[in-house]
């Protein structure tokens, strides 16, 4: 298609130049622009990553010599320590659930059934205790401090 003067493409000259003159000095993009394939911004921007951090879980023992083969769950990760500090991986960052259970067995005393859920804000690296009280005949309650 030519115009009166001669020149073809006419329209698409009128269309093109401005939309290039406007994006090489600083204006703003049409708002097609992000779906085109040459253009760097993302229609879906990917989810964050989940936090997640090690930590361990140490228990300094007691007088009498108890040993304490638990289960425990702290969020979405189920361990069972093997001594007594324990580092784990993967444990996400903030406030998590946790649940203990077990037995807690006592050389001289005997052993007791133990349980114990609550909630434990996370932090990078930190040291979490676990703590363990005899509630009642052959019970004991389990907390992480």
């Amino acid at each position: 298609m030519a115009d009166n003067n001669g020149n073809s493409n006419g329209l698409i000259n009128a269309l093109l130049v401005p939309i290039v003159l406007a994006l090489t000095v600083g204006g703003t993009s049409p708002w097609w622009w992000q779906y085109t394939p040459w253009s760097n911004s993302s229609v879906n921007p990917p989810d964050p990553p989940v936090n997640r951090t090690s930590i361990t879980v140490s228990y300094l023992g007691d007088i009498y010599g108890c040993a304490l083969p638990l289960t425990m769950r702290i969020g979405d990760r189920e361990f069972i320590p093997r001594g007594n500090s324990f580092l784990i991986d993967g444990v996400k960052i903030g406030d998590q659930n946790y649940q203990i259970n077990g037995t807690i067995q006592c050389p001289y005393f005997g052993a007791c059934q133990a349980e114990g859920s609550g909630s434990i804000n996370i932090t990078p690296n930190k040291i979490y205790n676990v703590v363990w009280q005899n509630t009642h005949v052959g019970i004991c309650k389990v907390t992480l401090q």
